[in-house]
């Protein structure tokens, strides 16, 4: 019994640990690629809807963290039901 206390508390404690990793990772990492595909949209104006949906993607999280794990709590919708969220 002690033996499946000490696993579960190590895999806890990894799993935890992997969490904040991420959390880490994206918070750092995302504003740094973001800032390079605003200059691709500056340089190659083209690219412009490839960029952007890269762009949401990266956001996608972000937004998640942000908002306590809705990421379109702060969105209304258009006529169409499309939601339209606040940048």
């Amino acid at each position: 019994m002690r033996d499946l206390l000490i696993e579960a508390f190590y895999r806890i404690k990894d799993n935890i640990g992997n969490i904040f990793g991420l959390i880490i990772l994206t918070v750092v990492l995302a504003p740094i690629v973001l800032l390079f595909f605003q200059m691709i949209d500056y340089f190659f104006p083209g690219l412009h809807p490839i960029t952007s949906a890269i762009s949401s993607i990266i956001l996608f999280p972000l937004n998640w963290l942000s908002s306590g794990g809705d990421p379109y709590s702060n969105c209304v919708e258009d006529r169409f039901g499309t939601p339209i969220c606040p940048q």
